[in-house]
C-alpha cells in the first residue's frame, strides 16, 4: 500500500496493564499499528506476549486496564461480535477436540457475520471453499479434526481465522508445529493477503529469522514492558536483539534476502 496510508494511525493500544494472581504481567504497554503493516512480537518465555494478545481480545477483562482504538473508535464500544468482525485471534495450538470436520469448523468461523439463527449464505460457503483452497486444506475438508496432526490443526485454525475475515490478524505462535515448507507457504499466503486485502498482521514467534524476514516492524517485550518498537533494520543494527534475549547473536549476510540470518553465538560454540 502507499506510504501515506502506512503513516496513518490504524490500531492503537495505550497503557495496557495486566495483573494475574497478584503478579503484574504487563505494565504500561502501548503501541500503534498502521494499516497494512506486518509486525512481529518477540520476547523471552514469560515476557507477556500471549497475555498481550488475550488482553486485546478481552479474554482477561477483569484483570486488565487499557484503552484500544481501531480507526479512532474505542474497542470498548464494540460488542464481542463486532470485535470478532474486526480482529481475528489465532491462539497457540489447541488440544481440545471439537466434533467437527475441517469444513464444518471453517464454516463455523463465519459466526461473527451472522445473526444467531442465520444459515450460511452462498457467499459464506464460497468464501469457506476459497479459504480451504488457499490454505491447502481442500483434500482434508471432510476429515474430522480428531484425525489431524498438530501442524494440520494449525492450518485449520488459521483457515478459520481467514474465513472470519477480520481486518487485523493476531497470531500467537500459529505456525509452531508446522514444518518449514508449510510455514513458508503460510507466510507467502499472509503476505499475499497483506498486499491484496491490506490485512494488518501481528504475529508472535520464537523463530527470530522468521520474524526478521517476514515483518517490517519488530516489537519486543521484556519483563512485561515494551522494550523495542521499530523497524526490522533498526532492530538488527543495534544491540536490542541481545538485550531482549540476554544472549549474543551472530548476524550472517543472506545471499538473497535483505536482512541477515541470525544465530545465537553460544549455540555455535556448543556445536561439535
Amino acid at each position: 500500500m502507499d506510504e501515506k496510508a502506512m503513516d496513518q494511525p490504524f490500531f492503537e493500544i495505550s497503557d495496557l496493564t495486566c495483573v494475574r494472581g497478584g503478579k503484574t504481567i504487563l505494565s504500561g504497554v502501548g503501541f500503534t499499528l498502521r494499516k497494512g503493516e506486518v509486525a512481529a512480537l518477540l520476547g523471552q518465555n514469560g515476557a507477556g506476549k500471549s497475555t498481550l494478545l488475550k488482553c486485546i481480545m478481552r479474554l482477561l477483562p477483569a484483570e486488565t486496564s487499557f484503552r484500544a482504538t481501531l480507526e479512532g473508535r474505542d474497542l470498548a464500544e464494540l460488542s464481542a461480535r463486532e470485535l470478532a468482525q474486526k480482529i481475528v485471534y489465532v491462539p497457540q495450538i489447541q488440544t481440545q477436540s471439537f466434533p467437527f470436520t475441517v469444513r464444518q469448523f471453517i464454516e463455523a468461523a463465519r459466526y461473527a457475520h451472522q445473526s444467531p439463527w442465520n444459515v450460511l449464505t452462498s457467499a459464506d460457503r464460497a468464501l469457506c471453499e476459497k479459504v480451504l483452497a488457499q490454505t491447502g486444506l481442500s483434500d482434508f475438508a471432510d476429515r474430522p479434526l480428531s484425525t489431524l496432526s498438530g501442524g494440520e490443526l494449525q492450518r485449520v485454525w488459521l483457515a478459520g481465522a481467514l474465513a472470519q475475515n477480520g481486518e487485523i490478524l493476531l497470531l500467537d505462535e500459529a505456525f509452531s508445529q508446522m514444518d518449514y515448507r508449510n510455514r513458508a507457504e503460510i507466510f507467502a499466503l499472509l503476505h499475499q493477503l497483506n498486499r491484496e486485502e491490506e490485512k494488518t498482521i501481528l504475529f508472535i514467534t520464537h523463530e527470530i529469522n522468521e520474524a526478521v524476514q517476514n515483518a517490517n516492524r519488530i516489537l519486543t517485550l521484556k519483563s512485561g514492558k515494551l522494550l523495542f518498537d521499530g523497524t526490522t533494520a533498526d532492530f538488527l543494527a543495534s544491540d536490542w536483539l541481545e538485550t531482549t534475549f540476554e544472549t549474543s547473536f551472530l548476524r550472517i549476510p543472506h545471499p538473497e534476502l535483505p536482512f541477515p540470518a541470525v544465530l545465537p553465538i553460544k549455540q555455535l560454540n556448543e556445536m561439535p
